[in-house]
């Protein structure tokens, strides 16, 4: 726990906060997805119009943003097929 400890939170704040954790249902996080490629997916050839398939962001830009899909070369997801949420 040492690394975490700075000007503002010391060992006994973050073994409070590891104590509560441990309690049975008093973690609010959760489960976590374990992200997976389409695994139908094996070329660009296999990506058609108007498919949703996972991906992961690898840079955004002005004009959208390029996602890993698993293939070979990352995607372009123009900036009018983004939704934002605010």
């Amino acid at each position: 726990m040492e690394k975490y400890v700075d000007d503002k939170v010391g060992i006994p704040t973050l073994k409070d906060i590891v104590d509560e954790l441990e309690k049975p249902g008093r973690d609010p996080r959760t489960k976590i997805k374990i992200f997976e490629f389409d695994q139908n997916i094996r070329s660009i050839e296999d990506v058609r119009v108007d498919m949703v398939v996972p991906g992961i962001v690898t840079n955004i830009t002005n004009f959208g943003a390029f996602v890993d899909i698993g293939v070979k070369q990352d995607g372009l997801v123009h900036i009018s097929h983004l939704k934002m949420n605010m």
